[in-house]
């Protein structure tokens, strides 16, 4: 079992197997495709900032082979490209960065209502992730 929990990324058990393009498959590529970032933590791989690593470009075949795949193993397989590129920490300070933004607007004028909305609905995602 993957350490990734399936309410990060939406309905349970569907995103991974429909390809749906969710906020995780979204940021697992972006950083599999990033030149300054490696997915095995490999400090020499980092510092070459010319190319995508070989380790990245590895993991991006299997992500990209198998999401998308209603088969057990290859939504294994996708999981644990995700729990590799750290994307529930990813999720969490994203989802916090985004309250923050949201706490700083609240005292726009005419923005309370909506803003006092989101703040529960960003309350709800977050009680999801006790």
């Amino acid at each position: 079992s993957s350490g990734i929990n399936a309410e990060y990324g939406g309905k349970v058990g569907s995103d991974i197997e429909e390809g749906k393009c969710s906020w995780l498959v979204v940021e697992c590529l972006r950083k599999l495709n990033s030149k300054s970032y490696c997915i095995e933590n490999n400090e020499e791989c980092e510092k070459d900032e010319t190319k995508v690593c070989e380790h990245n470009k590895e993991n991006k075949n299997k992500f990209v082979d198998n999401i998308g795949q209603p088969e057990k193993e290859k939504i294994v397989k996708v999981k644990e490209v995700m729990e590799k590129c750290n994307l529930e920490s990813d999720y969490k300070t994203w989802i916090q960065t985004k309250l923050e933004q949201l706490n700083k607007r609240n005292y726009m004028e005419g923005y309370e209502f909506v803003v006092n909305l989101l703040k529960e609905f960003v309350d709800k995602i977050k009680n999801k992730e006790k």
